[in-house]
C-alpha cells in the first residue's frame, strides 16, 4: 500500500476529512501536539516541550506508512524539514496568500482556542508566503475561497508516483 503523507496548514480540512472519508480511505490524523509536549500524570499536555520532538513524531509517521492510505501531518517547518531529512515523500497544502480572513474565520468557527487563532492571524502572511521557499515535499496545493483538502487528487499523486 502506498501512503499519501499530507502536511496541511490548520483549517484546511484534515479533521473533517478524517471524520467523513474513512469509508473511502483509511486515514490517520497525526496531531503533532500529541508528540511535541511532555505529558502530565493524567496524560495531558504540559507547557514543557518534549525534547524528543520531532524525531518521535517522525518515528510515528514511519511506523504507519504502508498501513493506511493517508496520513495527515503537521505543517510546522521543523516537521517538514524532518520529513525531508528521512526521505518521506509528502505534499504540502496551504491557503493562498489572500485568504487570511477566511482562514482565521474557519479557525474561529471550528472552536480553536484564542491563542492559536491569534498566532495564525499574526503570522499568516509570513507562513503562507515562505512555504514556497521552504521544504514542501513533492507538491504544494494552494487553497482559495471555500476550498478544502482535495483528497482524491492528493491520493492519486502518490498512487501514480514511482
Amino acid at each position: 500500500m502506498k501512503t499519501a503523507v499530507i502536511s496541511a496548514f490548520p483549517a484546511c480540512g484534515k479533521t473533517y476529512a478524517y471524520q467523513h472519508f474513512q469509508g473511502r480511505y483509511s486515514i490517520l490524523d497525526s496531531d503533532s501536539s500529541e508528540f511535541s509536549w511532555i505529558k502530565d500524570e493524567n496524560g495531558q499536555n504540559t507547557k514543557t516541550r518534549n525534547p524528543d520532538f520531532p524525531s518521535n513524531y517522525i518515528r510515528h509517521i514511519l511506523d504507519n506508512i504502508g498501513k493506511v492510505d493517508i496520513i495527515f501531518v503537521s505543517s510546522h517547518l521543523v516537521v517538514r524539514k524532518a520529513l525531508e531529512s528521512v526521505g518521506i515523500e509528502y505534499c504540502t497544502v496551504y491557503p493562498k496568500e489572500n485568504m487570511k480572513s477566511e482562514w482565521v474565520g474557519r479557525m474561529w468557527l471550528r472552536g480553536s482556542n484564542e491563542s492559536a487563532i491569534r498566532f495564525v492571524a499574526e503570522n499568516f502572511d509570513s507562513f503562507v508566503t515562505s512555504v514556497v521557499d521552504e521544504p514542501h515535499g513533492d507538491c504544494i496545493v494552494r487553497l482559495g475561497a471555500g476550498e478544502y483538502l482535495p483528497l482524491d487528487f492528493l491520493y492519486g499523486i502518490f498512487q501514480n508516483h514511482d
